[in-house]
């Protein structure tokens, strides 16, 4: 039997092996923005396939590898703590001998209180197998959720269907034809902690100093060396793009003599356009323009360190700015600084 019958009729099932297992850890649902689902088949499977002389292959953007066959997941949400949810796949599987072949497309499982697989096959929708989780394992491996250890089983359907196919006796429901593991990567990552550090343009710090103003954190803001650190309060980003929001604790208060403003609870906002607003008063008020030409994006674990942002006032801050202390010194685009993000994901 060729090595993609080997891995491709357990490939129907592997789209199952994400949603479905117990879990360790906070609960958090988890949308999909990505990843695959890789299984292998048994042995007892792989010999029976070769003695029935079924071919199979892989259809479209599912992809046999040296650990199985794998699926991209498109879309769906499960609950990393108990597995319950959906998920849809791209691609597919067919198996074929001779001139007799079963097309299985777009893989969807739901897992609940009962656990299934379904395939389309030509306009229909078939619940071609089911699951078994009381040995599956989920775990967390950077930003992706990681599942491993669930038996997948044939429907009553889906072993007619086969044996319907092939004209044979071979297929039975309940028979376990492969263990499967995925690792999916969320839409959106929602962030806990840790903070941004604003270093200080020193043009700008000099500029300031001169005309008598002077730049203090003010609330949970704290100064680390010569950057001023904003922890961060919540917020949540895209996976893939960063697009979203970060919220902050503290501030950023600029004095001269009686008259002070407090930039409070800083929250950058990405996406089309790349911002720093913050609360001055009670009015929450855009501040700053944020340049990510320069920027470079790290992961570590659950850890996303975004560096070298510049940050530039913009026309409403610097002509408030400008207004409250008398001075015409500061003009939109006056480099406030380099920020360093650094999130931990939920």
């Amino acid at each position: 039997m060729s090595k993609n019958l080997r891995l491709s009729l357990a490939g129907v099932a592997a789209v199952t092996a994400l949603a479905v297992a117990p879990a360790a850890g906070q609960a958090a649902a988890v949308t999909a923005g990505g990843g695959t689902t890789t299984v292998r088949l048994t042995s007892a499977t792989t010999k029976g396939l070769t003695a029935l002389g079924v071919q199979a292959s892989p259809i479209s953007s599912a992809k046999a590898s040296k650990g199985g066959i794998a699926f991209p997941i498109t879309g769906g949400r499960i609950d990393d703590r108990t597995g319950a949810g959906s998920l849809d796949h791209a691609g597919g599987l067919r198996l074929r001998k001779g001139s007799a072949q079963i097309a299985l497309r777009d893989f969807r499982l739901k897992v609940g209180k009962r656990s299934t697989l379904s395939a389309r096959v030509g306009t229909a929708r078939v619940t071609v197998f089911r699951l078994s989780t009381s040995r599956a394992r989920i775990s967390r491996s950077g930003l992706q959720t990681r599942v491993s250890g669930v038996r997948v089983q044939l429907s009553s359907v889906g072993a007619a269907a086969l044996n319907r196919t092939f004209h044979v006796h071979a297929f039975r429901a309940g028979q376990t034809i492969a263990t499967a593991s995925a690792a999916v990567t969320p839409r959106t990552i929602a962030l806990r902690g840790r903070d941004t550090a604003l270093t200080l343009d020193p043009s700008t710090a000099a500029a300031l100093s001169g005309l008598g103003v002077q730049v203090a954190p003010a609330g949970a803001a704290r100064l680390d060396g010569g950057a001023v650190r904003f922890p961060i309060s919540g917020g949540s980003v895209n996976a893939a793009t960063l697009a979203g929001r970060i919220d902050h604790r503290g501030g950023l208060r600029l004095s001269a003599g009686s008259t002070a403003v407090t930039l409070d609870q800083p929250r950058i906002s990405l996406g089309r356009t790349n911002s720093l607003s913050a609360l001055i008063g009670t009015t929450r008020t855009t501040i700053a323009d944020l340049d990510l030409g320069a920027a470079k994006t790290a992961t570590s674990g659950r850890r996303i360190t975004v560096s070298g942002v510049a940050v530039r006032l913009n026309a409403t801050a610097a002509s408030a700015l400008n207004s409250a202390f008398g001075t015409t010194a500061l003009t939109p685009g006056t480099p406030l600084g380099t920020a360093t993000v650094t999130a931990e994901a939920r």
